[in-house]
């Protein structure tokens, strides 16, 4: 169902929050949240949640991150991958968001 944004990566959260915009799913009207507890989020078109909900979809995202294992890696192995950048790249951009969220997690407990 739409309630259900945050769970997953965030292009997933993305494509389901269209999904719902298309079926016709509407979100709370503006005037119906103060103005200082409402966000945009970007996307297929524009939603407005609750500063409360925007952090229950950080929260989701950040745990659902986290439980990714994160692969080891050493100096040596990311010297190597450096002479080519799209591989580095590339496990650049799916590593450290799981170091990140696994920071997270550990700094909030």
């Amino acid at each position: 169902q739409c309630a259900q944004l945050g769970a997953g990566p965030a292009g997933a959260a993305a494509g389901r929050a269209a999904s719902c915009l298309r079926q016709g799913a509407t979100p709370p009207a503006s005037s119906s949240l103060p103005s200082d507890q409402r966000r945009r989020i970007a996307g297929f078109g524009s939603v407005e949640i609750s500063e409360a909900r925007l952090h229950q979809l950080l929260e989701a995202e950040i745990t659902s991150i986290a439980m990714r294992e994160a692969q080891p890696m050493t100096l040596r192995s990311i010297l190597k991958m450096g002479a080519d950048v799209k591989t580095l790249a590339s496990v650049l951009h799916e590593e450290l968001p799981v170091r990140f969220a696994q920071r997270i997690l550990m700094l909030e407990s």
